[in-house]
């Protein structure tokens, strides 16, 4: 091991000291080092996390340095854990009373500086490293135990279960808040009498509940007892609990003594209700069930029968000869025969419409000795002869066979959900990513200086038109997801036909042009305005114009067309001169997945842009149909709704310029962009460079944009969520602890963009939760709030906007 080449990070302003340090370590033993140096803590914290030439075997590490010294350092470096990432040795100067505070703060070891020797040096790094290794396994060794116990702790809480432990030689009784609560003496941990917790039995079972408690504590107990029984609150409330308590004795012989018992409450105050509101409707059912298709056997108070019915004999697969005269205890199971009897005779005490399996599951036992779960149901008859029972009984096999399957569908359609939620936002964030650097850098092009000439304008604009519709569709396609269980969100609204036409026309005539197809629209006037979801009909538009486009002949025509047979719709058709549709592929035509037979052919597609175009239109109210006839051509028509009032539609101008227009009498600002990605943060650079007065700093990860904001103490601090180590979210919660940067305003900037993202980011504290890609005027304008509130003395924190695009 002498020969291993040990890696060490040197921190040390002054460079004779550091020439010294390596000379004496290197000379120290045989060993063999590599050094990689710092002569300021937050250059060493960032080259510890980065490990830009590999890991450390050792820190060596100089007390004082000019940004911080060693104890701020380790701070950091412990962050969230009692260990640094690897061994640190402090060389403190002539602050001999400093080693103890160093060991805590998480140093392995410490040496004077003006007593160095090669060899003490060697020996007080060899030393540290074998005392991390020994902490290390430690640590590991304690997280694991405390993980295990708060899984135990969390399985508990899941399983609502309630804890006590009952210490026979006090006579008190250790409650968790869960036992406490089901108990009825609120929900908080505590310690009382046990004689408390006997007189919260309600008086109808306290009896019952004694009994088995004296017989579980006698020497000779079963000292184990389960039993459902009622409890009181103060209140007046009445609740079911079922118990498991077991008893731990001291001693030997006739001379043990209970000396702890361990409880286990459960609450099954709703089972048992469920099963009372069970047992009453059964009641109310076996009247009708006596004269319907069940099998009915009626004894007399012997027990004996006396009257089957067809479905008994079918079912038991006895005859009636075989059973009449005989014990009722023939059709169950043996286990079960010798209770019957004690039952029966209770139940001829008070006879009275009534179950008699108590809950329990009852099984029927049938000549050839096979057991089925069955329901059976009890009715007294008055008769001149005496009293008689009735019962029916219904083989519920199928039932319990159904219930399983359906349990096991419903836990499979619960995961699918959940798979299908995971892969939702995990490909929202992928395809947000290179969307932002697409659209960020040509919102940059199109303000930049020197101006664009007029043909890269156009292609500018092209550009940011398609790229702001592709992240449109971004967005529908996580909506779409949501269609089938109609939690699909649409902004119905008043909008132009005409406005909506000509963004579609734009956007669609290069790809009529490639292919030589000529497109001809009406001109719409101020009263072609339809109640519905502007992106929605958008999407539907371009669905059919691109199909019009995909499936005509060459050189064939495509004419959109209006009419407004009523003053409630308006009907927009799109022609086309293609081959046709047959009337069986009209039939097929709005099939999930169905392409009529064009898989195999040069356009592509899915086969789901109709289906889905015809759903939208109608959870808008609206109605989607086609006509075609075999080698002339079809029309695709949508009917859409009018509003009730019907108007010019008013566009609002889209800002042609944005500026930051608060504390311009301030210098300079300073903004911290913690983000690991070096395209968005080249963005955002270039995005703030007309600004002269913001500096801007970065950091990779949260841990050091925590170290940065602490030193540096920014006037704002724009996140991204996803950042190696931790998140942003917990970045921004060890900013909001730390009364150095608790007021800080923070902003997220993340492709995190469905809606459960954003709610979590705001509901954390971040002032705005940006979602990339980024626009810039509204990027500008979240900068420009906070430091309005900054100038106004407002604070900015916890101040969540929660309108978002």
């Amino acid at each position: 091991m002498k020969n291993t080449l040990w890696h060490i990070l040197l921190v040390e302003e002054n460079d004779d000291d550091r020439a010294e340090l390596r000379q004496k370590l290197a000379s120290g033993s045989e060993r063999r080092y590599r050094f990689t140096e710092a002569k300021l803590g937050a250059e060493a914290l960032q080259k510890a996390y980065d490990k830009p030439d590999g890991p450390y075997e050792c820190i060596i590490l100089s007390y004082y340095l000019p940004d911080m010294n060693s104890e701020e350092i380790l701070a950091v470096l412990c962050e969230g854990t009692e260990l640094p990432p690897c061994p640190v040795v402090v060389v403190i100067g002539a602050v001999k009373d400093k080693g103890p505070a160093l060991l805590r703060a998480g140093a392995q070891d410490y040496i004077g500086k003006h007593r160095i020797t090669p060899e003490s040096l060697t020996r007080a790094v060899e030393n540290s490293v074998e005392r991390f290794v020994l902490l290390r396994e430690r640590m590991h060794t304690l997280q694991a135990l405390k993980a295990s116990e708060e899984r135990l702790a969390l399985g508990v809480q899941v399983a609502g279960l309630g804890l006590a432990d009952i210490d026979y030689t006090t006579g008190m009784a250790h409650l968790s808040a869960e036992a406490a609560q089901m108990f009825g003496f609120g929900n908080v941990k505590l310690t009382l009498p046990r004689a408390a917790i006997h007189a919260s039995f309600h008086p109808d079972d306290r009896a019952d509940v004694m009994q088995c408690i004296a017989h579980a504590l006698s020497p000779r107990g079963t000292r184990t007892f389960l039993m459902d029984h009622r409890v009181v609150w103060p209140n007046g409330q009445v609740r079911w609990l079922r118990v498991r308590k077991h008893i731990r004795f001291a001693g030997e012989g006739n001379f043990q003594q209970p000396q702890h018992a361990t409880l286990v409450a459960l609450d099954v105050t709703t089972e048992k209700t469920a099963e009372q509101a069970l047992r009453d409707s059964e009641e109310q059912f076996r009247a009708l069930l006596e004269a319907a298709p069940d099998a009915i056997v009626i004894v007399d108070e012997q027990g004996l029968i006396v009257l089957v019915n067809a479905l008994t004999i079918s079912l038991f697969g006895y005859s009636r000869a075989e059973l009449l005269g005989e014990p009722v205890e023939m059709l169950m199971p043996s286990r079960f025969r010798h209770l019957h009897s004690n039952l029966r005779d209770g139940y001829l005490t008070e006879p009275q419409p009534r179950e008699m399996d108590g809950g329990l599951n009852l099984f029927g036992k049938r000549k050839d000795g096979s057991e089925f779960p069955i329901e059976v149901s009890l009715s007294p008859l008055e008769t001149k002869k005496g009293r008689l029972v009735s019962s029916a009984i219904r083989d519920i096999t199928e039932r319990k066979r159904i219930e399983a399957e359906l349990n096991k569908a419903k836990a499979a359609a619960e995961n699918a959900n959940r798979a299908k939620s995971d892969f939702l936002s995990s490909m929202s964030h992928e395809l947000r990513s290179p969307l932002n650097a697409i659209l960020g850098f040509a919102q940059l092009l199109e303000a930049g200086t020197p101006p664009l000439t007029p043909r890269q304008k156009t292609s500018i604009d092209q550009i940011l038109h398609a790229g702001w519709y592709l992240l449109e569709l971004i967005n529908e396609i996580l909506d779409l997801a949501m269609i089938e269980s109609g939690k699909i969100s649409l902004s119905l609204e008043s909008i132009s036909l005409s406005d909506v036409l000509d963004d579609c026309q734009a956007m669609i005539e290069p790809q009529a042009q490639t292919s030589g197809i000529s497109m001809s629209y009406p001109p719409f006037d101020d009263t072609c305005i339809v109640n519905a979801d502007r992106t929605r009909v958008k999407q539907v538009f371009l669905n059919l114009l691109s199909n019009a486009i995909k499936y005509n002949r060459a050189g064939g025509t495509i004419a959109v067309t209006y009419s407004q047979n009523t003053t409630e719709r308006i009907r927009i058709s799109v022609h086309d001169t293609g081959e046709g549709l047959s009337a069986d592929k009209l039939e097929q035509l709005f099939q999930p997945f169905n392409r009529l037979g064009q898989e195999n052919g040069l356009e592509e597609g899915t086969g789901i842009g109709l289906v889905v175009s015809k759903r939208l239109i109608e959870l808008m109210g609206g109605h989607i149909g086609v006509e075609s006839t075999v080698g002339v051509g079809s029309v695709f028509w949508v009917e859409l709704i009018r509003p009730t009032f019907s108007g010019p539609a008013v566009i609002a101008p889209l800002p042609t310029e944005v500026t930051l227009h608060v504390q311009e009498n301030k210098l300079l600002f300073t903004l911290l962009y913690v983000e690991d990605n070096p395209t968005n943060l080249l963005l955002v650079e270039q995005i703030i460079t007309n600004h002269k007065n913001i500096k801007m700093l970065s950091a990779k990860t949260g841990r050091i944009g925590v170290t940065l904001a602490r030193i540096h103490h920014p006037d704002i601090i724009l996140m991204d969520i996803n950042l190696p180590g931790i998140s942003g979210i917990d970045t921004l919660n060890i900013l909001r602890e730390d009364p150095a940067t608790a007021d800080i305003p923070v902003i997220a900037l993340s492709a995190n963009a469905m809606p459960g993202d954003i709610q979590r980011g705001l509901q954390a504290g971040f002032f705005r939760y940006l979602t990339k890609p980024i626009k810039i005027n509204e990027f500008i304008n979240a900068l420009d709030d906070v430091l309005t509130c900054s100038e106004t003395g407002l604070s900015a924190i916890h101040k969540p906007d929660n309108n978002h695009d």
